[in-house]
């Protein structure tokens, strides 16, 4: 099967492109499309492989994300996926991880606080009395 050559895309396509009756997609090579939707707005898809599953992700709208941004991150993703690593995953790691960084700060200024008003808190009969 030979395989098809894609000219790259560029700023002058994109601009120019408009909405149609159904969403269309434009190919700049490599596994990165352009996703031109109904409501007219441009999206960056990226089209990989990790261990022979097809996968795909968006990585945002055109213009907020440029071309030679789209191509960037592309181009990392598909690293990663020869890697055999998934740039998904680990995007979603990483947000877990800075929401449990969020939390964990929350607690020890939370520990902190409580530590210093304990000795101005009394309890008497199940009841608790913050002393000033």
């Amino acid at each position: 099967m030979a395989k098809r050559t894609v000219t790259p895309l560029t700023n002058t396509q994109i601009d120019k492109a408009k909405p149609k009756d159904k969403d269309y997609l434009l190919a700049d090579g490599n596994g990165l499309y352009l996703n031109i939707k109904t409501i007219n707005t441009k999206v960056w898809t990226i089209r990989y492989t990790i261990d022979g599953t097809p996968k795909k992700s968006s990585i945002g709208n055109y213009p907020k994300v440029s071309l030679a941004e789209a191509r960037e991150k592309n181009k990392e993703y598909q690293t990663k996926a020869k890697q055999g690593l998934c740039p998904i995953t680990e995007r979603k790691e990483a947000k877990e991880n800075q929401i449990l960084d969020k939390e964990g700060q929350l607690h020890f200024v939370m520990q902190s606080y409580l530590a210093k008003i304990r000795p101005s808190v009394k309890r008497h009969n199940n009841l608790t009395i913050y002393v000033i």
